[in-house]
């Protein structure tokens, strides 16, 4: 790593600093995933991108917890009083996810011409902050043929 740092500060003439960040979802990092949907945009229409994102990723609230409970899954507390999923899901998922909210204004290339509705906001789980929770924030502005569109995530 520390030759390829050299050989871009080298081509660019500066200061290079690679900072790498292993991540096994792209939601897990709210700048990946602004950028994701953005591109995503071209093709597919604000629909599928939510079905798919909702659908796949995995956000645990209480009523998971209690459905895990119910069907003999064991439950771990740990500090602060906060529980979470042991087994399986403690190993897989390096942090845990408790809610995602995305925010796409303007219009997407594949969206219909729609007058005064170009703000499109969609939630899944807690998104509110406690002491608990860290909420990271991202926005991702591009342009297509219908004009300027953002994506908050």
């Amino acid at each position: 790593m520390k030759y390829i740092a050299i050989l871009l500060s080298k081509l660019l003439q500066t200061n290079v600093e690679l900072e790498l960040v292993r991540l096994k979802y792209p939601y897990h990092d709210s700048n990946i995933l602004a950028q994701l949907i953005g591109i995503n945009g071209r093709t597919s229409t604000y629909g599928r991108i939510k079905k798919r994102l909702f659908g796949r990723a995995t956000i645990f609230t209480k009523d998971i917890e209690k459905k895990d409970a119910k069907y003999g899954t064991n439950t771990t507390s740990l500090k602060g009083g906060t529980d979470m999923l042991a087994g399986i899901y403690k190993k897989e998922v390096a942090t845990l996810l408790t809610g995602i909210k995305i925010r796409i204004s303007g219009r997407l290339a594949r969206q219909r011409v729609v007058p005064k509705r170009t703000v499109k906001t969609a939630y899944k789980g807690g998104i509110a902050k406690s002491k608990n929770n860290l909420v990271d924030q991202s926005t991702y502005t591009s342009k297509n043929k219908k004009g300027a569109f953002s994506v908050r995530v």
